[in-house]
């Protein structure tokens, strides 16, 4: 679902302010003191995780618990230089003021699971450069909160890299150097810890400039850690941190209220939320791990007007949603 074309220097970026949205630089500084220590921060440049939920959206952060550290493992096929880039990477998140660490481990135990591929990275609109994924868990009971923050946490994460490497200016792949590899890493694990969406300005590894990937990857390889303004706003705020709220609506957002009384009444895991470049998902899982999920697509639209929100159901949840005169709601 999130598409990444990290290290594409001719990429056209979303031509949308943040002064669009329903929360910006400065308001967002004047609600959260924590984020005045964090020079040039970016967090109004986030793609936040959504919850529409009886007659509202909710757009909140979500990011890993730092009291514990993060199980990472790479799936088999990784070269000797593919593991280098990811340990120095990693050291370099570590290194940094996010109060991050990673356990290394078997990707079957890990929270987030890298993987390295021939080619390009496969994504829900075609092949990409890089394809990151973050699940958000988030408590049932904070659903309807009208709290500062969620119950949510990343849940976990997965990271694909394709070794397509990058196009020049005639169009030629060339292999990625060790620079860009291991910038191009810092920026896919930096969605991976809950950073969505790109920063349009500014040095930040969460933008789309090949350079500053390129840097940050140089220091990175040179034992130095990842000062990003972007990743440490993320982190400088509890998970699940409310950034705005918009009513829309109750018809706007009532298939995703009877599938939240269809996973009570099942015991279904969840709900989790995704976030992506245009689509955000929220979901359940049963217990052979079967998804049942929602759509909102158009995030940016979503974002300026939430009253034009679209919630879609999928096919399989589709087939489980009662009528809605079948489940009375709350």
């Amino acid at each position: 679902m999130r598409r990444r074309r990290v290290a594409a220097p001719a990429l056209a970026l979303v031509a949308l302010g943040c002064a669009a949205r329903p929360f910006g630089g400065d308001e967002l500084a004047a609600r959260f003191p924590e984020l005045s220590p964090v020079a040039g921060e970016r967090l109004a440049e986030l793609t936040p995780y959504l919850w529409p939920y009886r007659g509202e959206l909710t757009w909140f952060t979500c990011r890993f618990d730092t009291r514990l550290p993060v199980p990472v493992g790479v799936r088999d096929g990784a070269s000797p230089e593919e593991h280098a880039a990811l340990e120095a990477a990693l050291g370099a998140l570590e290194r940094s003021a996010l109060g991050v660490r990673f356990a290394r481990v078997p990707p079957h135990e890990a929270a987030i699971v890298v993987e390295f591929v021939d080619g390009a990275a496969p994504s829900a609109s075609g092949e990409e450069t890089a394809n990151t994924v973050a699940d958000c868990r988030v408590a049932p009971g904070s659903l309807a909160s009208r709290g500062t923050a969620l119950e949510a946490e990343l849940a976990a994460a997965s990271i694909v890299f394709g070794r397509r490497g990058v196009e020049d200016a005639r169009g030629r792949t060339r292999a990625l150097t060790a620079e860009e590899r291991t910038g191009a890493l810092l920026h896919e694990l930096g969605h991976a810890l809950g950073f969505q969406g790109h920063v349009r300005r500014g040095e930040s590894v969460m933008g789309r400039g090949l350079e500053s990937l390129r840097r940050a990857g140089r220091a990175a390889l040179d034992g130095g850690a990842l000062d990003d303004p972007a990743l440490a706003a993320l982190y400088a705020l509890p998970s699940g941190t409310v950034l705005a709220r918009a009513p829309v609506s109750p018809a706007r957002t009532q298939l995703v209220d009877r599938m939240q009384r269809v996973a009570e009444q099942e015991s279904l895991a969840g709900p989790f939320a995704r976030v992506g470049d245009e689509v955000a998902r929220v979901f359940w899982r049963d217990a052979k791990g079967v998804e049942y999920g929602l759509q909102v697509g158009d995030l940016e639209g979503v974002l300026r007007e939430a009253g034009d929100v679209v919630v879609l159901p999928e096919s399989r949840t589709r087939r489980v949603l009662p009528r809605s005169r079948d489940v009375p709601l709350e």
